[in-house]
This record gives C-alpha cells, structure tokens and sequence, in this order.
C-alpha cells in the first residue's frame, strides 16, 4: 500500500511537469544572489535586514521549477491568482532590471551606514551564464572599509545646540 502511494503520488507530480524542458520564463528573471568580499557583519545579517536578499536564499527546487509551476497555476487558474496549495512550492520569483538592482545595492549602502561602515563600497554584477534560459546570476562584492569610531548617540551630542544649552544651565552660564 505504502508503495502504490508513492508511486501515485510520482505519477501525479511527473504529469504535471510535461513541457518543463523546453519551458522558458517570458521576462529575465534572478536564478540566484551570491555576497562575497570580506565582510565583518555575517552574511545571514544582510540576508534578513536587507529586503532584496530576505528571500532569496529560501530555495528547496531549482528557480526554473519554481517559475514553471506559477506559471501553470496562473494559466489553470481563470482568475489569475490562484495560490501554491503547498507553501514551499510558493516563492519569490524576482523580475531581474534595473530598478531592482539599483535599489539593492542602495538599501545594501544604507544598511552599512547603519552598522558603522561610512564607506562601504558596493558592486552588483550579473552572471549571464543561463542567459538561453532566461535566468541569471546577482553577484554582490562588498567591501566594507573601517568601522566608524562614532556611534548614532556620538554625532547627536556633537554641535547640538538643545544639548549645549542644557550644559550651560548645569554650569550655570
């Protein structure tokens, strides 16, 4: 019985892939995001406060079956919005242009600004190497530079002038 069940269940999910070969996603689309460079703020920090990066690790098949099965859904379903009934069939299909990558390298900037790192330098290169496929490769290469010296709280006390009338009332000046 165990066995029947697993082979029905083969069937169904061999079935529903007929035409995954030769399928192609219609507009360029991420196949993967890569962060290399030395880095002293952990790769899993960037992932998670970083939202182009949050969801683009999560990957259990590979993104071209991912893009197949939406697509299938959205053709079977007549309203266009039918959901993944199983959630991990579910995922972030990213659209690649320039827009996107603008921003991801402008929100990895100020992520950086915010941990310390004044001049961190950011560069996004695209692999092309499934380009027939309509897939592409995100390479990021940071280069963080030194951490800053000063904190948040260190530049809201230098020149201001609430702070240093408080200061001069202590004194009594």
């Amino acid at each position: 019985m165990k066995n029947f069940f697993y082979l029905l269940l083969a069937s169904v999910f061999l079935s529903s892939c007929v035409g995954y070969k030769e399928f192609t996603p219609i507009s360029p689309r991420v196949n993967y995001t890569k962060i290399t460079g030395a880095k002293l703020v952990p790769e899993t920090d960037i992932r998670a406060n970083v939202y182009q990066l949050k969801y683009s690790y999560k990957r259990l098949f590979p993104t071209k079956l991912y893009l197949f099965l939406e697509n299938k859904r959205i053709t079977n379903d007549s309203l266009g919005k039918k959901n993944a009934g199983i959630h991990f069939l579910n995922n972030y299909n990213i659209p690649l242009d320039q827009g996107y990558l603008s921003e991801l390298k402008h929100n990895l900037t100020v992520f950086y600004r915010k941990n310390g790192f004044l001049k961190s330098s950011i560069d996004v290169t695209i692999d092309s190497s499934l380009s027939s496929q309509n897939l592409f490769g995100v390479n990021v290469i940071i280069k963080e530079g030194n951490l800053s010296l000063f904190s948040k709280e260190d530049s809201l006390l230098i020149n201001n002038p609430v702070i240093h009338g408080i200061k001069l009332k202590k004194l009594g000046g």
